[in-house]
C-alpha cells in the first residue's frame, strides 16, 4: 500500500502530481490478469513411437513400482502415446534384467514388437530416502529480572500516571528443530523396439527439505507422501523429455479510457478468448494511437495460438511506446511461435 501524506492546504500542482503518482504506481498494482493453457513441444522429438510400455525400475523398497506407477499416470493423462498393458509386459520381461543396459536385447525386443509395442521405458532408482535431522538453534526470549522501574502511564483520559513496570531483558535460549530431506534420483531410459537403441536418457535429481521446531514435528508432512511427490516430481522431469506438455500462462493487461477494453478483459478472465480478441479489436480500432490497445489485443491473439498477429500487435504498441513490459512480451510470443512451429512438426511425423 502506498500513503502520501498531503499539505494542509494542497495546491493544483500538488494534486496533479498526486494524480500522476497515481497513475504510474498504483494502477500498477492492479493491473487485470487472465490465465490461459498453452501446449509446449517434447524437449527431443522421439518420432513415430506411438505405443510405449513402462516396466518396473529397479530400486529399493518400493520406489521402482512407484516411479514406474507415476511414469504411467502422466503417459496415460497426457494422450500422447497410447499404454501396453503392464500385466502382459511382466509376462515378457520376467527374470530379464536389462534396467541398467543401454539396449533392449534382441529376444525381449522381438517380442515386444510382436506385441505392437514401439518402445519401452525403463531404469534405475538410484536415491530414494527420507530423513530427520535434529538439531538446536539459538533463539531470542525474553525473562523477568524479577526487578520493577517506575514509569508514566497514559490514563486514557488526556493525564498521565505513575505505574510500577515490571524489568525483562532478552536472552539467547536453546530451541530444538528438525529439519526433515527427501531426495529421488531416477536414471530414465526409452528404447526404440525396433532398433533395440536408446533414444531418449535422463537423470533426475529432486529434493524436498523442511524446518520445524521441535515441538511442532507433528506438522511435517509424512515421509510416504514426501516420496510419492517426489516420485511424481522426477516423473514429470522426463515426460516433459518426450512428451507434449500444458502449461498456464498469465496474460498481464492495461486500462485504458475505451470501455469495452474493461469487456474484453472480462471475457478473458472467463477463458472466452475469441470474444475478448473481438471486443479488444474493437478498441485497437476506434483508439488507434493508444499504446495499450494494440497491447492488450496482443496478449489475445497470443492466448488464441495466433502468434503472427500476436506479434503485429505488440509491435504496434511498441511503436507508440516503447515500453520494457512490450518489449519482453513481444520475445516471449515470438517463442511461443517457435515452440508452435516445433509441436506441429512432432505431431506431423506420427
Amino acid at each position: 500500500m502506498f500513503r502520501v501524506r498531503l499539505p494542509a492546504a494542497p495546491t493544483i500542482l500538488s494534486l496533479a502530481l498526486l494524480a500522476l503518482f497515481a497513475q504510474t504506481h498504483l494502477a500498477g498494482c492492479s493491473a487485470p490478469t487472465a490465465r490461459f493453457q498453452v501446449r509446449l513441444p517434447a524437449e527431443i522429438d522421439v518420432g513415430d513411437i506411438e505405443r510405449v510400455a513402462v516396466a518396473d525400475f529397479d530400486g529399493l523398497q518400493q520406489s521402482g513400482l512407484l516411479v514406474a506407477a507415476k511414469l504411467t499416470e502422466g503417459i496415460v493423462s497426457n494422450g500422447r502415446f497410447q499404454m501396453f498393458e503392464r500385466e502382459k509386459l511382466q509376462d515378457i520381461l520376467s527374470e530379464r534384467e536389462f534396467s541398467r543396459s543401454d539396449h533392449v536385447d534382441p529376444a525381449t525386443a522381438h517380442q515386444l514388437k510382436l506385441a505392437g509395442v514401439d518402445a519401452l521405458i525403463f531404469g534405475v532408482v538410484d536415491v530414494y530416502s527420507v530423513d530427520d535431522q535434529t538439531g538446536i538453534t539459538k533463539v531470542e526470549k525474553k525473562v523477568s529480572t524479577g526487578e520493577y522501574e517506575t514509569v508514566q502511564e497514559n490514563d486514557g483520559q488526556g493525564s498521565t500516571r505513575e505505574v510500577q513496570k515490571e524489568i525483562v531483558e532478552t536472552v539467547l535460549v536453546d530451541r530444538g528443530h528438525v529439519i526433515r530431506e527427501g531426495t529421488m534420483g531416477v536414471t530414465f531410459r526409452m528404447a526404440s523396439v525396433n532398433t533395440g537403441q536408446i533414444v531418449a536418457i535422463k537423470a533426475e535429481t529432486v529434493h524436498f527439505s523442511q524446518k520445524v521446531w521441535e515441538d511442532e514435528r507433528q506438522d511435517l508432512p509424512a515421509k510416504e507422501m514426501i516420496l510419492e511427490s517426489l516420485s511424481r516430481e522426477v516423473a514429470q522431469r522426463f515426460l516433459r523429455q518426450i512428451q507434449p506438455q500444458v502449461v498456464m500462462r498469465t496474460a498481464r493487461f492495461e486500462n485504458n479510457e475505451a470501455a469495452e477494453t474493461e469487456v474484453g478483459i472480462k471475457y478473458a478472465k472467463a477463458g472466452l478468448w475469441d470474444k475478448a480478441a473481438l471486443s479488444l479489436r474493437s478498441v485497437a480500432v476506434a483508439i488507434p494511437t493508444t499504446a495499450s490497445a494494440h497491447y492488450n489485443l496482443g496478449l489475445a491473439y497470443d492466448a488464441l495460438g495466433q502468434h503472427g498477429s500476436a506479434a503485429d500487435s505488440i509491435e504496434r504498441a511498441i511503436q507508440l511506446d516503447p515500453k520494457d513490459r512490450y518489449i519482453q512480451v513481444l520475445a516471449q510470443v515470438r517463442r511461443n511461435a517457435q515452440d508452435t512451429a516445433v509441436l506441429r512438426n512432432q505431431e506431423a511425423g506420427l
